[in-house]
């Protein structure tokens, strides 16, 4: 008994680090799990928002799903208001942290409950990866997946992931048969951060290397069964798949993939995930298959930020996984706006847009500065290492413009006194002495 106990809290820890990175759902008793794929919300830019809210609680009354995805720039993080310098500061010296304290309501935490409230309301479970803009605001990726996790209680199914691994919120999510406690099917959910991929400074993010290495050995420990993944930057891989083979649906823009192939395609055949969905792009919304693997978008939902263009309706991709069912060959097809179900079309032949190389997309700030430059001050936009940032540039200013000063100080008393001596030496007057005595 007292070794059966020895192990039970050996083994404690790691049944811990489990759960943390996975959570479970379960297929109906018709074999079918309905997914929604809300992509691009950009919650937080004002005007907008009432428009995108009402979208979700149409669709979402519509197709009653299963799970609703939230796959990446739920929220605008570039709208936040630049001036809540002080309520930044004061959640990183207040009682707010993420390693356990309680998050205080942050501008992002704010945007965030209303971009959940209709779920809450629906009452349908949902799983979020983050975009490139989410970690823009006052919270780092990690505090967003904490709180994502935190806020939503039984119906977040988010993880923010293990800490050694770059960005937040790497976790998969297991689907149990009807009955029973088999797993059928599973669902990943990947980080795919802001710009910049492995050695590169510029262009978009990816799935890193690390994370790609931690889906290999995950997947080793796991029951081996049909696998989708979701991740918000689309693969180099999206490319090809508009460009070869059978597609439906539109490209509107050049694929904004990362410059870099970190292999998780090649993984993604290997462990048997053959379908990947992605986001970003707002006015793609086409699904291709690259060697047997679905490469998808999903349509652009919210209001904020651009597109979609070309006549196309804001609205939600809609997955129906069926048990036992490849899901490269699951059903797939759009809820639009005003209410309609598309199913899309085959795209023609003569393929507007061909690309043989990711649109990188360099920023003004990469002109600027160099990608390097920016990728650091991207990766400074949150917490302690903003503050850190701001108070060493400060610094570095106040003892610039100190210098300056006793500079032109000593340069001034200099003058001062080099045009002191002139100026004597040019009023001097020859003496005269008058004759009247």
């Amino acid at each position: 008994m007292r070794a059966v106990l020895f192990w039970a809290l050996a083994l404690l820890p790691a049944v811990a680090r489990l759960a943390a990175a996975q959570a479970s759902l379960r297929f109906h008793g018709d074999g079918t799990l309905r997914i929604i794929q809300l992509t691009d919300l950009h919650v937080g830019e004002g005007p907008p928002d009432a428009r995108t809210l009402h979208l979700v609680e149409r669709v979402l009354a519509a197709e009653q799903p299963g799970l609703a995805v939230l796959s990446g720039d739920m929220v605008s993080g570039f709208a936040f208001p630049a001036g809540d310098l002080a309520g930044r500061l004061g959640r990183l010296f207040g009682s707010s942290n993420s390693r356990g304290a309680p998050l205080t309501a942050s501008w992002y935490e704010q945007q965030w409950r209303r971009v959940v409230a209709p779920l809450h309301a629906a009452g349908v479970p949902y799983a979020a990866i983050l975009g490139n803009h989410d970690g823009e605001a006052d919270l780092s990726r990690r505090d967003v997946t904490e709180l994502a996790s935190a806020v939503g209680g039984s119906l977040s199914l988010t993880r923010p992931g293990p800490e050694g691994l770059p960005g937040g919120g790497n976790y998969w999510i297991d689907v149990l048969e009807p009955r029973g406690e088999e797993v059928a099917a599973r669902i990943w959910m990947l980080d795919s951060g802001n710009r910049g991929c492995g050695h590169l400074a510029w262009g978009w993010g990816c799935v890193p290397v690390d994370t790609v290495e931690w889906v290999r050995q995950q997947a080793a420990r796991l029951p081996r069964v049909p696998s989708l993944a979701f991740v918000h930057i689309p693969l180099p891989q999206h490319m090809l798949a508009w460009e070869r083979g059978p597609v439906n649906g539109t490209k509107g823009e050049m694929v904004g993939c990362p410059g870099l192939d970190t292999g998780f395609f090649e993984l993604a055949r290997e462990l048997g995930i053959t379908a990947v969905y992605s986001g970003h792009d707002h006015n793609n919304d086409f699904v291709g298959t690259v060697d047997g693997v679905r490469l998808a978008y999903g349509r652009k939902s919210g209001f904020g930020s651009y597109g979609p263009t070309g006549g196309l309706q804001h609205g939600a991709r809609m997955i129906e996984l069926r048990l036992g069912e490849d899901p490269a060959a699951s059903a797939t097809w759009i809820r639009q706006e005003d209410g309609s179900r598309q199913v899309q079309a085959a795209a023609s032949e003569d393929r507007p847009r061909r690309q043989r190389t990711c649109n990188l997309d360099a920023s003004a700030c990469d002109h600027a500065l160099g990608p390097r430059a920016c990728l650091a001050l991207r990766s400074a936009r949150n917490g302690a290492t903003l503050i850190a940032v701001l108070a060493g540039l400060t610094t570095g200013m106040a003892m610039t413009a100190a210098a300056v000063m006793l500079l032109v100080r000593h340069a001034r008393q200099h003058l001062a006194k080099k045009r002191g001596w002139q100026r004597v030496r040019s009023t001097e007057k020859p003496l005269r002495v008058s004759a009247a005595v």
